[in-house]
């Protein structure tokens, strides 16, 4: 399977990504974000709630 290694840098990249594009739908408000950013924002949304659900 994956090793302990590998999944927190998988981790860490996904939170990396995200804080990225964060970064660049704040910093460039004027134009219209990506259908992209609102897909991984809603991802984003339904994940951390779906956790919580499940707690």
């Amino acid at each position: 399977m994956f090793s302990t290694f590998y999944l927190l840098l998988a981790s860490l990249a996904y939170v990396v990504f995200l804080f990225f594009i964060a970064y660049r739908g704040d910093k460039k408000r004027a134009k219209p974000l990506p259908p992209i950013a609102y897909a991984l924002a809603i991802g984003t949304y339904c994940t951390s709630w779906t956790f919580y659900g499940a707690v």
